[in-house]
């Protein structure tokens, strides 16, 4: 997790804001290092990394082909590969400000009021929220290329230049693919309990064999169930399926598949319409881990500076951050509606 810098141009002269700097600091280093230690939605969905860069391009290759047997003293066949779809993943700046005016720190005589301590911590929360949200935004509107979030227009398209979520992801290689396309984007009555046993058994089952670009099964079972926040009954049915040892909805003894199998991950910024289908998406940690599907880049984490302004002799703080986000590629994800006519293009699974 990033940490908080510091600089000052309070000029040593000025008492009354100079003994501000000191225990303002504190509390904004204090408040990062608590949120800092707290397991965090980026953490969960995304692979944080750090860039010294403009921005970051990620690539790679097609797998090599299997070995190929050769006659007796004979060379082996001499193979190739084909480069993956690039992404290109920008950086984009925030920043915040708050003020200490020159009124409240007359009046602040002895110790530190507490308007002046609930400033520095509520920057500092902020900074770690808008982290959190804009991971979030970012995969509750991966069905669209594109989300402006904050004023910043966020690209969502993978390295096959489709949103996240598609029916139509295409393979790099279209000389020996030609048309067939690849869904992540699917549709499945689960509505009941054990309509959604059966909708986790079949995404599971697409998940595990979506292709690699040499068209091999990838393998990467989905263990991370992401819901809506305002959908209580679809998430009592969703632990009643995990949580369960025996098979949920059924009369029969079966052995539930699904548990302890899943993670559930509710997404406070995942609100969907009164009269909206419901939605599930699926993640594979494994897959998102070793694909680099879902990329986090922290360009320069929290700044924090501290300075007079002439004019109104209020001593403002002023944060600056800057990150990047996108997605590498499709296969480590997917989403799922209840309701094959409430988005379009969606592959039926159940």
């Amino acid at each position: 997790m990033p940490k908080v810098l510091y600089s000052k141009s309070v000029p040593g002269s000025d008492i009354m804001f100079g003994r501000f700097q000191g225990p303002v600091r504190a509390i904004i280093e204090h408040e990062s290092d608590l949120h800092s230690k707290k397991d965090s939605l980026v953490d969960v969905l995304f692979n944080v990394e750090k860039s010294k860069r403009h921005s970051e391009t990620i690539s790679g290759e097609t797998d090599f082909g299997p070995f190929q047997a050769t006659r007796e003293g004979a060379s082996a066949e001499n193979d190739s590969v084909l480069p993956t779809f690039p992404k290109t993943i920008l950086h984009v700046p925030f920043m915040k400000m708050f003020t200490i005016t020159k009124e409240m720190a007359d009046d602040s005589v002895v110790g530190i009021a507490s308007d002046i301590t609930s400033k520095p911590k509520n920057m500092v929360r902020s900074y770690y929220r808008t982290r959190n949200q804009l991971a979030a935004a970012a995969v509750i509107h991966g069905n669209k290329k594109s989300h402006v979030f904050n004023k910043a227009t966020i690209d969502l398209t993978t390295a096959d230049e489709l949103p996240l979520f598609s029916a139509q992801h295409r393979f790099v290689d279209e000389e020996l693919f030609g048309d067939r396309r690849q869904s992540n984007l699917f549709s499945s009555d689960f509505s009941t309990v054990e309509g959604l046993r059966r909708t986790l058994t079949r995404v599971s089952n697409r998940m595990r064999n979506f292709k690699d670009e040499n068209g091999n099964n990838l393998g990467y079972a989905p263990n991370v169930i992401l819901l809506p926040c305002n959908r209580p009954d679809l998430e009592e049915n969703i632990k009643v399926v995990v949580g369960s040892e025996k098979a949920a909805g059924s009369s029969s003894n079966d052995i539930s598949i699904h548990y302890g199998n899943w993670d559930l991950v509710v997404l406070d910024d995942w609100e969907l319409s009164e009269h909206a289908e419901d939605e599930l998406m699926f993640m594979s940690k494994e897959a998102n881990k070793n694909l680099l599907g879902s990329m986090f880049f922290d360009r320069h984490t929290l700044d924090v500076m501290s300075f007079i302004d002439p004019g109104t002799r209020n001593n403002v703080w002023s944060a600056y951050c800057r990150m990047g986000i996108g997605f590498t590629t499709w296969k480590h994800m997917s989403r799922c509606v209840s309701n094959a006519s409430a988005v379009d293009d969606t592959t039926w699974i159940a």
